[in-house]
């Protein structure tokens, strides 16, 4: 996909720790691993460090937020995308990153309203 301009980074947080599922696995552990991702694709060469964007679903999607909190100031997270983020303990991020996060009212495993109280 790099010919197009598009270069995917997939973070497989769980299988590095190889467990099954994320029961067991921090959301500041997902955090450092997606900072660690980003650092390393904004130092390939064809990357334009401006323009990364990173995407999380549910846990994965927790893990996104807590990276935007935690992240340092370069590189830069440009957008960031979490669908059905699970926000226990999700903190407000500083800096340029813009966000879309979608929530699902009757969500009873990533519950909506910690993300509505952020």
């Amino acid at each position: 996909m790099q010919a197009t301009g598009y270069v995917v980074v997939y973070v497989d947080y769980i299988g590095k720790r190889m467990q099954k599922n994320c029961a067991h696995v921090g959301q500041a552990e997902v955090s450092m691993d997606i900072i660690d991702a980003v650092k390393w694709a904004a130092a390939q060469s064809g990357v334009d460090a401006g323009r990364i964007f990173v995407i999380g679903w549910s846990y994965g999607g927790g893990g996104v937020l807590a990276a935007l909190s935690a992240a340092p100031s370069e590189p830069h997270i440009a957008k960031a995308v979490v669908y059905y983020p699970v926000c226990r303990g999700a903190r407000p991020w500083s800096g340029m990153t813009t966000g879309l996060m979608l929530l699902g009212a009757a969500d009873d495993i990533a519950i909506p309203l910690p993300c509505a109280m952020r």
